[in-house]
């Protein structure tokens, strides 16, 4: 038997070396286990800002147009969040408050056209979304 074995089935031979060591191993998995949950979250915190600095961020600006021209009253939002802005009467919109050098997913979405999304990093670009209209339907309301 090897040594090492030899010392480890020694120590449990004797009944208060078996529980101290024993006790040392769950501490150890314990504290194994504290450590690897902290390492964890430290890893996915957000960075932590001094005082009175605010996190950067970046804006947005576009057009949302369909084959006519600008779109007026579309609503353009960053996919996943509550970030949204509603165009103006030229199609223009602004998102700010967008992550600096991150991609982007921007969805355009306006009644009678079908919802279109770009991707995108905001770095002071101008982008421009196209909607198509979506078929009108049949008349239902013949006079018979």
């Amino acid at each position: 038997m090897p040594k090492a074995l030899e010392a480890i089935k020694g120590l449990w031979l004797n009944k208060a070396s078996g529980i101290i060591l024993c006790c040392a191993l769950v501490s150890a998995i314990g504290l194994g286990l504290l450590f690897g949950a902290f390492s964890l979250a430290l890893a996915s915190a957000e960075p932590v800002l001094p005082p009175g600095q605010e996190a950067p961020s970046a804006t947005l600006s576009g057009l949302v147009r369909n084959a006519d021209g600008p779109v007026s009253g579309a609503t353009v939002r960053v996919q996943a969040t509550d970030n949204m802005a509603v165009t103006d009467e030229n199609g223009a919109f602004m998102l700010a408050g967008l992550p600096p050098a991150e991609l982007v997913t921007i969805t355009a979405s306006a009644p009678g056209h079908y919802i279109n999304w770009t991707a995108v990093v905001p770095d002071g670009i101008t982008t421009t979304i196209e909607l198509n209209e979506h078929y009108i339907g049949d008349d239902f309301e013949y006079d018979w």
